[in-house]
């Protein structure tokens, strides 16, 4: 009797959990998102970003709040436990607006239109980005994190000021809407004038402003590695040969392997570094940044041949490889979060007694190598692994093997940061560039099947549907943007570069006329960020400048150029060239945030060299020609010639020959390697 009192009484309290569990379902519950999964039990009534939700504003006259943020974001998290699951703040915004959740990732149409009037409004951005608006859309009022009084004051203000000024919010909603569509807006009469090397040291001399000649990478703090920007300095490096720029590209990368930014058990780099000296980074781990990353310091281990470079590279890809990857599609997933058990980096966070469990007594060596101290070298007695630069010798046999082995093994025991399992056309894309480069310096093949694996997933969608999606997970379906398309198109080229396999560059071309369709915009040449058959957004966008990720566009103009060579058609060249036109002074004035363009602009300047590789023996000489950074360099190959225009009558028969070409002027075939490198000088 008494055990059926029990099991009556488990019954009734699972009930009633149910019943309040159920009461704090909002629409997110049918997402596929992390992010707005995370958020789909508050007490806020959240929608996604959708016409129901859009109609509801209209339909009662409320304003909408858009609250943006990804799964990874710390600040994110911190608002949602200290705000968004707070029934006060839950019934004041359930009853006076309209409240849209939005994964940047997810939307990044959508996020870059509220960036740009935070620009406008505040003169930065950040996450997560709250937005007050208007029921159609136009913003008014834009925030990051605010504490819970202060985020209810502000929500305060402006639902009694829509109620009792509503013309002046009207004419503020107008105004920055205003500004946002011309931050879009295209010079209707471009810069004629070629660009040249000397326009593009002038640029470098800007640049150097903003060098963090102390501490490496760019000035200021939080500090972001800005790979985008060092690939291009290794890019001007080749081009001059001026060995302060390579000494000042090599230096920070040296001081973000060796400091906290990097994972020195695991392998892998965290999103940015709070202070000036990339010793305290903020833990989460993106796709977009290792992908970035892996390719330059692929890049700068071919010119310099360090041992810390290969390991990084290496490392960070077995940690993609074996954490990152989804076993079903092979893609990759978006990010790690810096949290777990609710603190951030506990995961990647030693005290001195827990380091003493694992090893022993630590060695004084190892306690310098590592920076660490009993009382902590960072917050509440936590030690950061990062090695002084004075202690590392750049060896091929790492120091502290061994204890590295035991703490990552005693680490794994630990509570693993979450992970956001949404796989994302152009961050894969990216991964694919990367994974493709590597194994072209290394000789990897675990990385080109890796590579070929998930180009041949994401090209699948295509062909089926002659379109690509944003995202996979869940059958959830978003229209691709265009660094999905331009990001997908470079890593092709890559991908043929690496294998001389046409169908890649077949891909590409068709990639690219669907995009021409669907995203250009015909007066400049240029592409709008979003396809031309997607719902109208307040305003349509051209992503033109550089952040952590290149502009869509720039690449889209590198894409041109490669196309151009490789098919032979000059529409391509001449497109390139018209859309550098529109974005050249803003380049020459402000390099760090046009670094892609510039790549592009070097190959104006200096037009690159084609070279052919035919024949039997073709992947030997390939593979040592590789293993050397040669970024004014268009490459072909085979076994046999191909269906390509550029490498017809190369094949001479019983014969492996390398043809050295620039302008369409081709110099005799050479058979040895040493003799074509004394053309390309």
């Amino acid at each position: 009797m008494k055990h059926n009192y029990y099991l009556l009484l488990f019954i009734c309290q699972l009930a009633i959990s149910q019943m309040v569990f159920a009461q704090h379902e909002n629409e997110l519950i049918y997402e596929s998102s992390p992010y707005l999964l995370q958020h789909a039990n508050n007490p806020v009534d959240w929608y996604p970003w959708s016409e129901k939700a859009l109609d509801k504003a209209q339909k009662e006259d409320k304003l909408l709040i858009i609250s943006i943020g990804y799964a990874a974001c710390h600040w994110c998290h911190v608002m949602e436990e200290e705000t968004f699951e707070d029934t006060t703040v839950a019934n004041f915004m359930n009853e006076y607006f309209v409240s849209i959740k939005v994964d940047r990732e997810e939307r990044p149409d959508i996020d870059q239109i509220y960036v740009d009037a935070s620009r406008l409004i505040t003169g930065n951005a950040g996450w997560p980005l709250n937005v007050i608006a208007l029921p159609d859309g136009k913003p008014i009022y834009v925030v990051s994190y605010l504490p819970k009084d202060k985020w209810m004051k502000t929500l305060d203000i402006f639902s009694k000021g829509f109620s009792t000024e509503r013309a002046k919010l009207e004419e503020q909603a107008a105004m920055i809407t205003q500004g946002v569509k011309e931050l879009a807006y295209i010079q209707e009469d471009p810069t004629e004038k070629n660009v040249n090397m000397e326009m593009l040291n002038s640029m470098f001399e800007n640049m150097q402003s903003q060098f963090d000649f102390q501490n490496g990478g760019l000035s200021g703090s939080p500090k972001f590695p800005m790979p985008v920007t060092l690939s291009y300095l290794l890019e001007y490096y080749h081009a001059t040969n001026d060995a302060a720029v390579l000494e000042f590209v090599t230096y920070s990368l040296d001081n973000i392997a060796l400091g906290g930014l990097y994972d020195h058990l695991g392998g892998g780099f965290a999103r940015y570094a709070v202070d000036e000296a990339w010793e305290v980074p903020h833990f989460e781990k993106m796709l977009y940044d290792n992908a970035l990353l892996v390719k330059l310091y692929t890049n700068a281990y071919k010119l310099t041949g360090k041992a810390l470079y290969k390991n990084v590279v290496n490392e960070t890809l077995a940690f993609l490889l074996s954490e990152m990857r989804d076993s079903e599609t092979g893609l990759f997933y978006s990010s790690l979060s810096a949290d777990s058990e609710g603190d951030e980096g506990k995961f990647y966070t030693w005290t001195y007694k827990e380091l003493v469990e694992v090893l022993g007594e630590p060695t004084p060596e190892f306690l310098a190598y590592f920076q660490i101290t009993k009382e902590g070298n960072w917050e509440k007695g936590q030690n950061i692994l990062r090695i002084a630069s004075e202690q590392y010798i750049d060896q091929k046999i790492q120091r502290f093997n061994k204890e590295k082995q035991l703490l990552l093994k005693s680490r794994a025991s630990r509570a693993y940061p979450e992970i956001d399992d949404k796989q994302l056309t152009s961050w894969n894309a990216l991964m694919i560039e990367a994974l493709a480069n590597a194994y072209r310096t290394f000789g990897n093949t675990a990385y080109l099947k890796a590579a070929e694996s998930n180009t041949a997933f994401l090209m699948q969608h295509f062909e089926k549907d002659k379109k690509l999606i944003r995202n996979y997970k869940e059958g959830k379906v978003i229209s691709a943007f265009l660094d999905d398309y331009s990001y997908l198109i470079n890593a092709s080229i890559t991908l043929y570069q690496a294998t001389f396999n046409e169908v890649y560059l077949n891909y590409s071309k068709e990639l690219e006329s669907y995009t021409e369709k669907h995203f250009k915009d015909d007066k400049s040449d240029l592409y709008y960020y979003t396809p031309n058959d997607g719902k109208e957004l307040v305003s349509r966008q051209m992503e033109l400048r550089d952040n952590i990720l290149p502009a869509s566009n720039a690449i889209m103009c590198k894409n041109l150029q490669l196309l151009g060579w490789y098919f032979d058609e000059e529409k391509y060249q001449e497109q390139a060239e018209s859309m550098m036109s529109h974005v050249m002074e803003d380049m020459l004035e402000n390099g760090i945030h046009y670094a892609s363009w510039a790549s592009s602009a070097l190959w104006i300047a200096e037009e690159p060299f084609e070279v052919a590789i035919v024949g039997e023996n073709y992947k030997i000489l390939t593979e040592k020609l590789d293993k050397e950074f040669h970024p004014n360099i268009v490459f072909f190959g085979g076994k046999n010639e191909g269906v390509l225009p550029f490498m017809q009558y190369k094949l001479i028969e019983g014969e492996t020959n390398i043809y050295v070409c620039r302008k369409k002027i081709c110099n005799r075939p050479v058979k040895e390697l040493i003799q074509a490198k004394n053309m390309l000088k």
